[in-house]
């Protein structure tokens, strides 16, 4: 399963890259810093999986995966905010998880995910 990380906070994209290698099948495709680096990114390549937090400089999390729609990959949000999770799940995301990201919380996440990607 490819992975893209999105996050304005180099510290979190470096966090959740390791989460990651913890996780038997999950490649991290790319390390995004904003959603125009990640739209670019999802043109260029196959992804399965975002992990794409919300409030960034420029485009939100939500409206990249408002722009997707149906083109989008399997999302998880990732972020500090819990108010955005009913937006959120109206997008039918995978997950929402709000940081900082616990390993195990990241696992359940994850294994959620990829019933959804199995399923499909």
């Amino acid at each position: 399963m490819n992975c893209l990380i999105v996050d304005d906070n180099p510290i979190a994209r470096t966090t959740l890259a390791q989460l990651t290698t913890h996780i038997k099948n999950l490649e991290v495709a790319g390390l995004c810093a904003d959603a125009f680096e990640a739209y670019a990114t999802l043109k260029e390549k196959a992804i399965d999986l975002m992990l794409l937090d919300i409030e960034m400089k420029g485009m939100t999390g939500i409206e990249l995966a408002k722009n997707l729609g149906n083109q989008a990959p399997v999302i998880i949000f990732i972020t500090s905010k819990t108010e955005y999770a009913v937006e959120a799940f109206e997008l039918k995301v995978a997950d929402y998880i709000v940081k900082p990201v616990m390993p195990a919380r990241f696992i359940q996440a994850i294994e959620r995910a990829q019933e959804i990607l199995a399923s499909k």
